[in-house]
């Protein structure tokens, strides 16, 4: 004779599926939490990579800059007299010259005023066009934009070796009592959290500027 087994036991209890979603929601829980922190870590790399990049390409531009100031005069009119400066003055905290290099136009091109200053920890990079005939900056600024940010920036300034002095760092470089282009310029920034940097930059009309040449 045939009997029927017991199925009683077929199947899932309501409180066996209460407790299988209730572990996969915790699972769906740490898997959701697992992947955005995942993604923030990327978007934190790829943030702090394109920093890397961009104070890279900031930096190029400025050694460029820099590398190229022009031993140029302009020339400064006032009801007493008139003067004709060279178009290079420096402090600690800002840098004003004249060069071919341009964060807005690229390298090679028609020179223009470059004022670099420090404030506020903010590097920041304006540029002017040149008005003839006194070679005057624009009062007008054709581009200019914060470059780096960081906790500080300064300037030095190499003087040219004498017979009886050897060349020195200064923190400062002004006309008349400079009348000639550094030999070069230090530029030291404290970049957080480790981009510091270090660069010595020689200037390339230096020696010519030394033995006198001032362009017009």
């Amino acid at each position: 004779m045939l009997c029927n087994k017991d199925n009683s036991r077929a199947g899932f209890t309501l409180i066996e599926v209460l407790v299988s979603i209730t572990i996969m929601a915790m699972v769906g829980v740490i898997v959701l939490s697992a992947t955005r922190s995942g993604l923030a870590m990327w978007d934190k790399g790829g943030a702090h990579i394109e920093r890397l990049h961009r104070s890279r390409v900031v930096l190029d531009v400025l050694n460029d800059q820099i590398r190229g100031a022009l031993p140029m005069s302009y020339t400064v009119r006032t009801s007493e007299r008139t003067v004709s400066p060279l178009a290079f003055d420096g402090t600690a905290s800002s840098l004003r010259f004249l060069s071919r290099t341009s964060f807005k136009d690229g390298p090679d091109g028609v020179p223009r005023w470059v004022t670099i200053q420090w404030a506020s920890g903010e590097l920041k990079v304006e540029e002017r066009r040149i008005l003839p005939p006194d070679n005057a900056p624009d009062p007008s600024v054709y581009w200019h934009d914060t470059v780096l940010r960081g906790d500080s920036c300064a300037f030095g300034f190499l003087t040219d070796a004498q017979p009886n002095r050897p060349a020195v760092w200064v923190q400062a470089w002004h006309f008349p009592a400079n009348p000639v282009l550094p030999r070069a310029v230090r530029l030291s920034c404290a970049i957080p959290p480790k981009n510091d940097v270090q660069a010595v930059i020689p200037l390339d009309y230096a020696a010519a500027s030394a033995t006198g040449l001032v362009l017009r």
